[in-house]
């Protein structure tokens, strides 16, 4: 392995940021998620092109109904963003057929998902 090699399944780079606002009884709240490529496990060499970084959105809201309860929102990955976070090579012929001859395997990353609750705090 070459110095300054990276490990595979390690991105050098990640940046979590989270921003929020309460006005009255509404809260909301964004979260930004962002990682650079990373190699995939079974490339200690770093020989191959890595898996592309990403950059997803999630946001929070929340309003306050009462003293003990609160309804509450939440949307993941807002703008639908396609992306994977881990990518192992395999021998995709062995399992599919010999007309598979990609040795990239990736795990896909979390489509937009929605969520609407209500919090209800006992006494």
């Amino acid at each position: 392995v070459r110095a300054g090699s990276s490990l595979p399944s390690v991105p050098r780079h990640n940046v979590k940021a989270r921003l929020g606002t309460v006005f009255g009884r509404n809260a909301v709240t964004g979260t930004f998620l962002a990682t650079s490529g990373q190699y995939f496990r079974g490339d200690e060499a770093n020989l191959l092109d890595p898996l592309d970084g990403y950059a997803i959105v999630n946001m929070n809201a929340s309003r306050r109904l009462g003293s003990r309860v609160t309804v509450v929102g939440q949307v993941t990955n807002l703008f639908n963003r396609r992306y994977a976070t881990f990518g192992v090579l395999g021998e995709a012929d062995d399992v599919l057929g010999d007309e598979f001859g990609n040795p990239r395997f990736v795990s896909p990353g979390a489509p937009r998902g929605a969520w609407i609750g209500i919090e209800w705090r006992l006494p």
